[in-house]
């Protein structure tokens, strides 16, 4: 491929990659973040630095473009002038910004690719060189469970999420840790996220409602009597993913409002109370963002 703008070519070769025995080790789920690259079913938080490299990205993508507005503003007003020319010859460029654009997204990538990685692999399998670590199959999950995340498209309700998740390389994760799995012997199912990270996830308990979270945090606010489950709300959506691949009734593809109707009934039905058409006590049970369920 030939990039005359940069005056540089690009070489793509095709290569077999070495797969390694089938992976016998436990089944684990994965909850995709912003905070990290993701949390898993036993409540390891894996990429801690993605993170911190995300937020710094969009802050200075956010400051750079307020400063562009003002002097763009400014060549409107004073068209033609002097100032204007020189503003837009040497501040108004994109070529700088571009390549800190394409540095801080190698950045994640990078951070991205060695997190999955290493929750394939096991700690210490950064790199290739399997002769440090042993990767036996039972060290390996035979089957790793992410979420549906086709519906995480548009604006969060904050904008500050909104910029980030804008930023999210969803896709890249998605084809890392296909590739990963691939090589490590491990096999991927994908399942339904809605309302994961809403419901308590005690096997007695089952409560879902949207005041369970708040932020970070899951309290479960069951009304029947006092569950009180308490953690962290990405180990939550992680446990619940975990059990979801084992749901007949909740398929990939279920409408979310179809997901909070199995749930509130499966939740009456288990404690002996009446029928979600005949009551409804968790109140207005209609989201107002139906992409941001999970």
């Amino acid at each position: 491929m030939l990039d005359e703008e940069h005056k540089r070519a690009f070489i793509h070769a095709i290569y077999d990659v070495a797969r390694l025995p089938k992976a016998t080790g436990p089944a684990i789920a994965l909850d995709w973040g912003i905070t990290e690259v993701c949390t898993d079913s036993s409540g390891v938080h894996n990429g801690n630095e993605y993170g911190r490299a995300l937020t710094s990205m969009t802050e200075r993508r956010t400051k750079t473009d307020k400063a562009r507005n003002r002097l763009h503003a400014l060549s409107k007003r004073d068209a033609g002038s002097r100032r204007t020319k020189h503003i837009a010859r040497n501040n108004l460029g994109t070529k700088k910004q571009q390549a800190r654009l394409r540095r801080a997204k190698a950045q994640l990538q990078t951070i991205s690719g060695a997190t999955i990685k290493e929750v394939i692999h096991g700690d210490g399998n950064r790199t290739r060189a399997r002769k440090r670590v042993p990767q036996l199959p039972s060290q390996r999950p035979r089957e790793i469970i992410i979420e549906d995340l086709s519906h995480l498209q548009g604006k969060a309700r904050s904008k500050n999420i909104s910029r980030l998740c804008s930023s999210w390389a969803r896709a890249v994760n998605q084809e890392r840790i296909t590739v990963h799995a691939y090589v490590g012997g491990s096999g991927i199912k994908t399942v339904n996220a809605a309302y994961s990270s809403q419901t308590c996830p005690d096997p007695t308990c089952g409560y879902v409602h949207r005041d369970n979270r708040h932020g970070d945090v899951f309290h479960c606010r069951n009304p029947y009597w006092e569950c009180n489950w308490q953690g962290d709300v990405d180990h939550v959506a992680a446990m619940n993913l975990l059990n979801r691949i084992k749901d007949h009734q909740i398929s990939r593809f279920t409408p979310y409002r179809e997901v909070k109707k199995i749930l509130d009934e499966r939740f009456l039905r288990a404690n002996g109370k009446p029928s979600w058409s005949t009551h409804r006590p968790f109140g207005d049970h209609r989201q107002r963002c139906p992409r941001y369920v999970c």
